[in-house]
């Protein structure tokens, strides 16, 4: 075998080995969250866990399809499905999604885009996530107005009493600071304005491109079925696993409680949501009427079915994509 070839076949084993390795770290460095997540779902209702579990494989469907629609070619579709597997798992251990914009952004080099074509699709799918999710919140919280007025009634007191009611008024506390930090810095070395500048072009860019898409209806549907799809499967786990331990909830206020705390969390850039997740989950469960212990017996099952579970699967399937140097 060439020296070419022998260097060609280490690095493939390398990407598939780190892949592996890298899952064992997560399990090795987190046992307490697997026991927990096993032992909540011990005595959970097996037919509402295959409804989660369901969910949780219409997630890669749905990142299909958004990136389908997102995409100016056609690539191999059952390829793009595997990418999107692999691309969970990256999400989970590289943080605000990095990991998967980086497998994706990959593939689509293979595939013949441009570093800018297969950036610019990354960050017109992202927009798009992030424009159906907030919709999603406006319309459940219209949708729900008996669940808003109830959340309302809930005394500030006592849910500041609760171990997560103090997320709100702290992540406030922490976004004003970050921002005053921002204007200082800018007022040295214009920053902020440079900042702007550029996120401006960027939303000017990523505007056009959907007024593009627009144009195609084909392509309409698929970025924005997979768009709001997503945060929707996301509530169904959830929704499930409350059916599970017997702590059932109306899909609607599931959905309202799942979209305002993710929209909060999504604020903490850490891998996979972990931490803010973990936080402001409970606490917008506990503000819809659910017992504090409740909403963390939830959080374990939607984060076991969620993380956990698809973790095997992600972590094999970037190690044969890297091995056939797909990605």
């Amino acid at each position: 075998m060439r020296p070419g070839s022998w260097r060609s076949a280490a690095v493939q084993c390398a990407w598939a080995a780190g892949a592996l390795a890298l899952l064992a770290l997560v399990v090795v460095r987190q046992p307490a969250a697997v026991v927990q997540g096993l032992r909540t779902l011990s005595t959970a209702s097996t037919p509402w866990l295959g409804l989660a579990g369901a969910a949780v494989v219409l997630l890669w469907v749905s990142g299909t399809l958004t990136q389908l629609g997102a995409l100016p070619l056609s690539p191999p579709v059952v390829r793009l499905f595997a990418v999107q597997v692999a691309g969970s798992f990256a999400n989970h251990v590289s943080p605000a999604g990095a990991g998967g914009f980086a497998v994706n952004f990959r593939f689509l080099r293979r595939q013949g885009l441009t570093r800018e074509s297969a950036a610019a699709s990354q960050v017109l799918g992202s927009a798009a996530g992030v424009t159906a999710h907030l919709a999603l919140l406006v319309t459940v919280a219209v949708a729900a107005p008996r669940v808003e007025q109830h959340a309302a009634l809930v005394p500030l007191r006592s849910l500041l009493r609760e171990p997560t009611g103090w997320v709100v008024p702290a992540g406030a506390v922490l976004l004003l600071l970050l921002g005053l930090l921002g204007v200082m810095t800018g007022a040295r070395g214009g920053w902020v304005a440079t900042r702007t500048r550029a996120a401006a072009a960027g939303a000017r860019r990523t505007l056009l491109a959907q007024a593009a898409i627009l144009r195609d209806p084909r392509r309409a549907v698929l970025l924005w079925g997979g768009a709001v799809t997503g945060p929707l499967l996301h509530a169904l786990v959830l929704f499930a696993v409350l059916r599970a331990l017997d702590h059932p909830l109306p899909l609607v206020t599931v959905t309202l409680a799942y979209s305002a705390g993710s929209a909060i969390s999504a604020l903490v850039p850490s891998p996979g949501g972990l931490g803010a997740l973990d936080v402001t989950l409970p606490a917008a469960l506990v503000a819809v009427g659910l017992p504090a212990s409740v909403a963390v017996d939830a959080l374990l099952g939607y984060r076991f079915m969620t993380v956990w579970v698809p973790l095997p699967p992600g972590a094999a399937t970037l190690a044969v994509l890297s091995s056939r140097r797909i990605i």
